[in-house]
């Protein structure tokens, strides 16, 4: 299985982060395997993983701000590899 990775642009310049198929969390508390630190991001966030068929899913946890992908909101969406997701002021785009 390739490696799938998130690119994360913010404030602090820019990271890669391994995904976790099983789902890696993303918000603003130190148990979060993607910690961003912004008072626009929730504790829990959002959660990336990969559903039975392969694809990659970011759903949105209830958060306050919300994710957008394309500059639409969104609970839950496949992303397509280069897809940019806007969390609060940065950008993540996974890249499989």
């Amino acid at each position: 299985m390739a490696v799938a990775m998130l690119v994360i642009t913010g404030p602090g310049g820019q990271r890669e982060v391994e995904l976790k198929p099983k789902g890696t969390l993303i918000g603003r508390q130190p148990k979060c395997d993607v910690v961003l630190d912004s008072d626009q991001v929730s504790r829990d966030h959002a959660r990336i993983f990969q559903d039975p068929f392969g694809r990659w899913i970011i759903q949105d946890l209830g958060s306050r701000n919300g994710i957008k992908i394309d500059g639409q909101r969104a609970a839950i969406h496949a992303l397509l590899s280069g897809e940019q997701v806007e969390i609060a002021k940065m950008l993540a785009e996974a890249v499989q």
